[in-house]
């Protein structure tokens, strides 16, 4: 599937570059090479005015894992928010329940490397129509294509219409981890996007199958 733009980032403190690439409508062919947005600066969401959902039950036991989740990122760990916080980022992941967040709320969550995140309420909660494991000719690792459904296409289309051009994270959240959490460059109209990261064929099927559960 040929990728016709690129939106890349790096999380703060991480050597790893994610990315996140729309793929499917456009020029077939022409994939953008773009440096990668490091994410030292200042969210403009603003912060947090009551505790984020931690994606635990009453008992304290992790929530059962749920449907992928698509979150503005409010600040994470080097990334201040713009404001004064209400309560401070866990220091480790240590400190962060295990569980997907509950979509309405806010939520703390990390990512694989240890950034701390702290994320707006989600704005798109499933919605993914299909996803498979790709090998692109460009690139060396696996990537996860998604199509979005007709509901889901055109809220991402808002969102990524929102964040174009800003400096505010879009964070995809799946069984309680940030999967990844790119800056956002143009726009997804078509509902067609790919994950990527430095996934194996084994790791990218396993995430295909996570993001299409109801």
């Amino acid at each position: 599937m040929a990728l016709s733009r690129m939106l890349q980032a790096t999380t703060a403190a991480a050597t790893l570059a994610l990315a996140l690439s729309a793929c499917g409508g456009g020029d077939d062919g022409d994939a953008a090479d773009k440096d990668g947005a490091t994410t030292d600066s200042t969210s403009s969401t603003t912060a947090p005015t009551d505790a984020p959902s931690t994606g635990t039950t009453a008992s304290g036991d992790a929530a059962p894992s749920g449907p992928v989740q698509f979150r503005r990122v409010i600040e994470a760990t080097g990334i201040p928010a713009d404001g004064a916080a209400t309560s401070p980022l866990p220091e480790d992941c240590s400190d962060v329940p295990a569980g997907q967040p509950k979509p309405a709320a806010e939520a703390i969550a990390c990512d694989e490397s240890g950034i701390v995140y702290r994320l707006a309420p989600a704005e798109i909660t499933g919605g993914v129509e299909a996803a498979e494991a790709e090998k692109p000719a460009n690139l060396t690792d696996w990537v996860v294509a998604l199509s979005f459904d007709n509901q889901a296409t055109p809220k991402f289309a808002t969102m990524t219409r929102e964040l174009a051009g800003t400096n505010t994270l879009l964070a995809v959240v799946l069984d309680g981890q940030v999967l990844t959490a790119p800056v956002i460059q143009d726009a997804v109209e078509d509902g067609k996007v790919q994950i990527g990261g430095t996934f194996t064929q084994d790791q990218a099927d396993e995430i295909a199958a996570q993001l299409t559960k109801r």
